[in-house]
């Protein structure tokens, strides 16, 4: 990193949802996470005040959306294995009994997607869709409805056993590779962390669930629907096709470290991704989420 680390930029007061723009919420967060994780040196000015302001020691490295999307998957892969052996020590040092009025403000996965099933089966879209039996790629599965029903099922009667601390917003533009340093990565942009905690799963589901929305390159896809079936067809992109098998294996480690956890991490992770992909079907985020990533998610969960 050398001497650039000595550049700072700055953040200003202005609240936004869940804590994004609260500086002095995403100071204590990167002190509370800096034992733990590899996160740059951060001042903040006029703690009373109004107009305080966060400074943040500035990071010479590439995130790990831009080495992706670059095919850089040799500095990729070590730094994303640097950063989630620190993330899987971090649940362990942190860990606690579950307590959920001690979550994060809005961060209770378990009940949010609760919720989000209930928007699926009032979606209108989805109504036509719901008993119908799905084939994807080729593959049988069972209808739309039977699979919110089981979710759904499983949600209402199972619970992690323990929070930890976590980064709260594990997104890989939030992460830069620093070649030659330790662990070779730095952590920016902390969500809040400060408020309360997370679970491990809801820390494995936003690193893994948003990579697949945000940074995977999907190829064409295609939807039929017929009176008593569904056929969906779709796949990544031909030029994303070497990074998405080592994407799948750096996946397939990182749900093995959270299952030495107990097996109920992973099991709950895999919710969480469903309803956290089948959400972004509803929000529109990126269309044909419904279906194909968690598709995709029973490939390594």
């Amino acid at each position: 990193i050398g001497n650039s680390t000595k550049t700072l930029f700055a953040k200003s007061e202005g609240i936004g949802y869940l804590g994004y723009g609260d500086v002095l919420a995403e100071y204590d967060s990167y002190v509370r996470l800096r034992p733990y994780l590899r996160m740059p040196r951060v001042r903040l000015l006029n703690r009373d005040k109004q107009d305080r302001s966060l400074v943040v020691q500035n990071i010479v490295g590439i995130p790990f959306s831009q080495l992706l999307a670059n095919g850089s998957m040799e500095e990729f892969q070590n730094a994303f294995r640097g950063f989630t052996a620190d993330l899987v020590a971090m649940w362990r040092s942190t860990a606690r009994p579950l307590a959920e009025d001690e979550l994060v403000q809005g961060c209770n996965l378990r009940l949010n997607c609760l919720a989000v099933i209930e928007d699926l089966r009032s979606d209108s879209t989805v109504k036509e869709m719901l008993n119908k039996q799905l084939f994807i790629n080729g593959k049988e599965y069972e209808s739309l409805a039977k699979l919110l029903e089981n979710s759904e099922t499983f949600l209402q009667n199972n619970k992690e056993p323990i929070m930890s601390y976590a980064h709260g917003d594990e997104l890989l533009q939030n992460i830069i590779s620093t070649p030659g340093a330790a662990s070779e990565y730095m952590a920016i942009d902390p969500r809040n962390a400060a408020a309360g905690y997370y679970t491990p799963a809801q820390s494995a589901d936003f690193l893994i669930g948003f990579a697949l929305l945000f940074n995977y390159e999907w190829g064409p896809s295609e939807v039929k629907i017929y009176d008593d079936h569904i056929e969906i067809t779709y796949g990544v992109s031909e030029e994303f096709k070497d990074k998405d098998k080592i994407m799948r294996e750096l996946f397939v480690e990182f749900v093995q470290k959270l299952e030495t956890l107990g097996k109920i991490e992973k099991d709950m992770l895999r919710e969480y991704l469903f309803a956290n992909l089948a959400r972004s079907y509803i929000d529109k985020f990126m269309p044909g989420n419904l279906f194909t990533p968690h598709h995709e998610i029973r490939q390594f969960v």
